[in-house]
C-alpha cells in the first residue's frame, strides 16, 4: 500500500528530526528554531502573545504524531485511507497544540531578575562599600530581598557609614538608590 509506505517514511524521518531537536534542546544547542508565520498565526487563543504555533518544533511534532496516528488507525483499527488521514490530522493538531502550550509554560518560568513594585523602606542590611556623608557621594549596601542578597547603590541621610555596619533603609529614589541611616 503506497499510503502506508509514505506514512512509515514520514513517521520515521520526523521522529528522527524530533529526537535531534529534543537532544539539541536538552544540551542547550537549540536556538529556539522558531519563526514568525506573520498575519497573527503565532498567537494561540488563551495562551498569550508569546506562543508560536508555527515553530520548527510544533511542525515536526505535527508531522510526526500525524503520521504515527494515521499509521496506527490504518493498521490497527483498519480505518480506510481517508479516515486514517483524518485521524492523523486530528492527532497532529492536538500534539502540536500541546507542544506549543508546553513551550509557552516553560518560557513563563524565565525571569530577568528585575525587582518590580519594590518598597525597601524599613529593610535592614549591611554596608558593602563605605557610604560618604550626605551629599558627598554614594556607597553600596546589601539587602535581602525576596530571599536573595542584592547589592544596591546607597546614600546616607547624615554622617558617613563605614563598611560592614548595619543600616536601615528609609526610602528609595526614583533611580533605585537607597537612602539609609545607621541601624540602632
Amino acid at each position: 500500500n503506497m499510503l502506508e509506505d509514505i506514512l512509515w517514511w514520514t513517521a520515521g524521518i520526523s521522529s528522527g528530526l524530533f529526537a535531534l531537536k529534543l537532544l539539541a534542546m536538552i544540551f542547550g544547542v537549540d536556538s529556539h528554531g522558531d519563526f514568525d508565520a506573520g498575519g497573527g498565526a503565532d498567537i494561540a487563543h488563551g495562551m498569550g502573545e508569546d506562543v508560536q504555533l508555527l515553530s520548527i518544533t510544533t511542525i515536526i511534532t505535527f508531522i510526526m504524531m500525524g503520521s504515527w496516528t494515521a499509521l496506527v488507525a490504518l493498521k490497527n483499527f483498519e480505518f480506510n485511507e481517508l479516515q486514517s488521514i483524518g485521524a492523523g490530522l486530528i492527532g497532529g493538531v492536538v500534539m502540536a497544540y500541546f507542544v506549543a502550550w508546553s513551550l509557552f509554560q516553560m518560557r513563563k518560568l524565565q525571569s530577568d531578575g528585575t525587582l518590580r513594585d519594590f518598597n525597601p523602606s524599613g529593610l535592614r542590611g549591611q554596608v558593602y562599600m563605605r557610604i560618604p556623608a550626605s551629599g558627598q557621594g554614594e556607597g553600596q549596601v546589601q539587602l535581602e530581598v525576596e530571599g536573595r542578597l542584592r547589592t544596591f547603590r546607597a546614600v546616607s541621610e547624615g554622617e558617613a557609614i563605614d563598611s560592614f555596619k548595619p543600616v536601615v533603609v528609609t526610602s528609595m529614589t526614583k533611580d533605585h538608590v537607597m537612602l539609609v541611616r545607621p541601624a540602632n
